[in-house]
């Protein structure tokens, strides 16, 4: 996507075309709305995550929130789409899938919860059918980015949306970053205002309330990162995070929204340099000549490449091209965290849907 200042810069040649995606965006909704196009339900709990906006609200890290939540008690599956992986069609991830083969977030998810279904299809009526038929067993299905995919209707939709950027003050692509309408939120049954800082005051969450004006049936929470230690991509031994600036960092980003993981290395580098690729980037050799190149030019003993985790999972689908690099090469994880508070009255909401869902009456299942 073009940077904002851009988008401002050519305006004017933006904006007739985000209009034409607000009329496509709003008919299509309202075809849903009327049962002209028709949605499916299936007969389990089925959880949908995703957002309005493009990017960068930290879908993954709640999707991952979610399964350790859920997989306590419940057999569940990840469905996602599988974002310019290699493969057509359904395509169950196997310990170790590439992002090649299924995407960088599933590969990301399989690595972390190996013993979990992960599964990727571009249509989700499909993938969902063909989960249901190699696991009958299944809970929980959980669809990863499916907010704007009508052709199921969930028992429970979560969207999120990024503190950084209100929906309610975005536009529609591709001047902004809106996929649809911001009234679409009524959908929801949770919103997640993702990314707040730790300190946010009450009445700042109070003036975020009144601008998003959620409905009396929505359930609203703040959800902020927490940052782990630095895991090498190549190798099991953590980096405890550094006190003070001991290193000469080379940040790799391809991500949609970097800030957050900016800021979160900041305080540790003497000297640093970003390379900033588009979101979901797979890294071409001259993107690793660009890389080498930066590397070497850094100054100081002890320096390091550090990326993102989503990026980790493609740089490990090249670790021959890389070569030296990959004893230096590290990745920041990062995980969701509620106040303790906010935290209980989360897991409560979604527990007590695919409870309520599992012991209730049964729905019928289109076919």
């Amino acid at each position: 996507m073009p940077s904002a200042d851009r988008r401002r810069r050519f305006a004017w040649l933006l904006m007739p075309v985000s209009w034409l995606f607000a009329t496509v965006a709003f008919v299509r909704n309202l075809l849903y709305d009327y049962g002209l196009l028709r949605s499916r339900e299936f007969d389990l709990p089925v959880i949908s995550v995703g957002n309005i906006t493009v990017g960068g609200t930290g879908k993954t890290p709640h999707v991952e929130y979610l399964l350790a939540l859920l997989s306590q008690q419940y057999k569940v599956a990840l469905l996602s789409r599988g974002y310019r992986r290699e493969t057509k069609g359904f395509v169950e991830a196997k310990p170790g899938a590439s992002a090649a083969e299924v995407g960088d977030e599933p590969a990301q998810v399989k690595r972390k919860f190996p013993g979990l279904v992960v599964a990727v299809d571009s249509k989700r009526v499909r993938g969902t059918r063909e989960l249901l038929r190699r696991y009958p067993d299944l809970d929980v299905v959980l669809l990863d980015d499916a907010f704007q995919h009508r052709r199921i209707n969930p028992g429970l939709s979560i969207l999120l949306t990024d503190h950084a950027r209100p929906m309610d003050q975005d536009h529609y692509l591709p001047y902004g970053d809106l996929r649809e309408s911001p009234h679409e939120m009524r959908r929801a049954k949770i919103i997640v205002v993702s990314k707040t800082p730790e300190d946010l005051k009450p009445i700042a969450q109070r003036v975020i309330i009144k601008n998003l004006k959620p409905f009396p049936y929505q359930n609203l929470f703040f959800s902020s990162m927490a940052y782990g230690e630095l895991l090498p991509i190549f190798g099991d031994k953590p980096l405890p995070a550094p006190s003070g600036k001991a290193f000469s960092l080379l940040l790799v980003s391809g991500i949609a929204r970097p800030e957050s993981f900016l800021e979160a290395v900041s305080g540790w580098a003497a000297r640093a340099e970003h390379l900033e690729f588009p979101d979901h980037h797979y890294f071409r050799p001259k993107d690793l000549a660009r890389i080498k190149s930066a590397f070497d030019r850094l100054e100081g003993s002890n320096k390091l490449l550090v990326c993102t985790e989503k990026d980790a999972m493609r740089f490990r689908d090249m670790a021959e091209a890389l070569g030296e690099l990959r004893p230096v090469m590290y990745y920041l994880p990062m995980k969701v965290h509620f106040s303790i508070s906010a935290q209980a009255e989360f897991d409560k909401a979604i527990l007590g849907y695919v409870h309520k869902s599992t012991h209730g009456p049964k729905r019928f299942t289109l076919h």
